[in-house]
């Protein structure tokens, strides 16, 4: 089965937890990179991924909502070089670490 078909399952229901999180995110983001770059393998970019998260410390509050409207930001989100391209805000406010 396809990372986009488990995507597009998932966000169906929405993430339950951060592992999820983080999988569907790097799942959404390797994705979109090949869409947009022929030269970028998904597989590799997804190994990359997982490997490349640090780890989040407990005083940190995980958003569930946040995370949902991270990853569906990236719905229609355009290719790099066709204009400014922003990564969805809610990406960056999806761990509230006051």
């Amino acid at each position: 089965m396809s990372a986009r078909i488990l995507l597009a399952a998932a966000l169906l229901v929405g993430c339950t937890d951060e592992e999820e999180f983080r999988a569907e995110l790097d799942a959404e983001s390797c994705s979109w990179q090949a869409e947009c770059n022929a030269f970028i393998d998904e597989e590799e970019c997804l190994q990359a991924a997982d490997a490349s998260w640090e780890p989040v410390p407990e005083s940190c509050r995980f958003r569930r909502k946040k995370a949902n409207q991270c990853l569906d930001g990236f719905a229609g989100l355009p290719c790099p070089g066709s204009g400014t391209v922003e990564l969805p805000v809610a990406c960056d406010e999806v761990w509230d670490c006051e």
